[in-house]
């Protein structure tokens, strides 16, 4: 979860990896984070709860800033030098002092400095907490025994008894023992301490029966004290350091729910963002279908078009075929009755054999004008067949042509991306075929002139 813009650390971060472990940079910085789940709607307000952590950096500089959270649950503090989670809501406010002045919490504050090579800056409130970490403990709970008998005591110490009630108190001396560290108390086995205390007991119920072993007894006294409250001091931290680990685990599973959660928001947001880009592709889909289907009608009508110019174009073919026909009737016409002629021309000229030069030349004239008629007629014939089997195979490639528009018509629908290619080539088919179907015209129309010109 990133929750840069708001100035947070996230609380998963190692405390040695912060810089603000310089006495200097620790009196600047402030003694509280936020946490990124103060900041939903549902969260009670942290203002209280904040201006009490920045007064106890006043009072301890030293120490590393505490975070605040909120997981469903009255607000909390966690301690980044006991790794532990704090309730701060309502009245609970008040045990953040206890907290930071507690022996606890100083020892491992002075770990962190001794091991970074770091010096605590000097408060009345650290020095406080100082000298009740130094000072041996006053009493424990295994101070007195329960199965410590009563005993009688003997005349000497009754006479020391009565000296000391009228004599002055004596100084209290200091203990010369050497502290135990807060980890070698963590490593402690307990079957030691009970083999402790039981010797103890042992030493403490053994009966005193002279003056030496009187003296003796009190001695065993005064360290069977001190070692009891070594012992408790000793399960305190045994558990102190239970307690932080159950806290620690607690903290840990509150901290992934809270990287669960957004993770979860996150992806929530991706989802949306997919499905927006879906809806958007889908739309754009739905846009190229309706041209699709746009250019789709506006081919088929040109096809219709198309059909129907052809369709005109093979009626005219017909009736030029008809005419042609026509005109070959009239000719095997015209050669019956030049034959009638000639015959009639041989009778008159066995008749009026004077009259027979002028029809030789006439019938010169006659033969020539058949010869010319004939030769026309072939042309017009050779080129009416040509015509009519150009036309035939003009009509076969465009019905072929026409065929294959169909079928690439039928896989545009697959071919979205070359419909602007496919469109193009379609345009230029189609005026070439104009453009044939004009000249055709024209050549129809020159051989209908023709035709008509030699008939005249």
């Amino acid at each position: 979860m990133n929750f840069a813009k708001w100035n947070i650390v996230h609380p998963f971060r190692a405390p040695s990896s912060r810089k603000n472990d310089d006495p200097q940079e620790i009196g600047r910085s402030s003694k509280v984070i936020i946490d990124g789940s103060c900041l939903v709607e549902s969260a009670p307000s942290y203002d209280k709860a904040k201006a009490k952590f920045d007064e106890l950096g006043k009072n301890f500089p030293s120490d590393l800033p505490y975070i605040i959270t909120y997981e469903g649950k009255p607000l909390g503090a966690i301690c980044q030098e006991c790794k532990c989670r704090l309730p701060i809501g309502g009245s609970a406010i008040g045990g953040i002092m206890n907290h930071a002045t507690s022996k606890l919490h100083g020892f491992n504050v002075e770990k962190r400095l001794h091991g970074n090579n770091l010096e605590e800056i000097s408060t009345s409130r650290v020095r406080a907490r100082r000298k009740a970490m130094h000072n041996p403990s006053k009493s424990g709970p295994f101070k007195k025994f329960q199965n410590e008998k009563p005993r009688e005591s003997s005349p000497v110490e009754d006479e020391r008894a009565k000296a000391s009630e009228h004599s002055e108190p004596e100084p209290k001396k200091k203990s010369k023992r050497r502290k135990l560290a807060p980890a070698f108390l963590a490593e402690t086995d307990t079957s030691d301490l009970r083999a402790n205390i039981t010797c103890l007991k042992t030493t403490v119920d053994r009966p005193r029966q002279s003056e030496k072993d009187g003296e003796s007894s009190s001695i065993t006294e005064t360290v069977s004290e001190r070692i009891s409250a070594d012992i408790s001091e000793k399960f305190t931290d045994i558990n102190h350091q239970f307690d932080q680990k159950i806290k620690k685990q607690r903290d840990q599973k509150l901290l992934v729910n809270a990287d669960l959660i957004g993770l979860r928001n996150f992806y929530g947001k991706r989802l949306d963002t997919l499905e927006q880009i879906s809806e958007n592709q889908k739309h754009r889909l739905e846009v190229s279908n309706g041209q699709l289907r746009e250019l789709k009608a506006q081919k088929d009508v040109s096809f219709h078009e198309d059909n129907i110019s052809l369709a005109n174009l093979e009626h005219a073919i017909g009736e030029q075929k008809e005419f042609i026909n026509n005109l070959t009737k009239l000719l095997s016409d015209a050669e019956c009755k030049l034959e009638d002629q000639k015959k009639f021309i041989n009778n008159l000229t066995g008749l009026f054999p004077c009259v027979t030069r002028k029809l030789n030349e006439q019938k010169g004239l006659v033969d020539s004008l058949s010869s010319k008629m004939e030769n026309s007629l072939k042309v017009q014939k050779e080129t009416t067949t040509n015509l009519s089997e150009l036309m035939e195979n003009i009509l076969k490639g465009q019905n072929r042509r026409i065929d294959h528009l169909m079928k690439q018509l039928k896989n545009l629908e697959n071919r979205r991306k070359s419909k602007d290619v496919l469109q193009l080539h379609t345009k230029n088919e189609l005026q070439a075929f104009q453009v044939q179907i004009a000249n055709l015209e024209q050549k129809i129309s020159g051989i209908q002139h023709d035709a008509n010109k030699k008939s005249f």
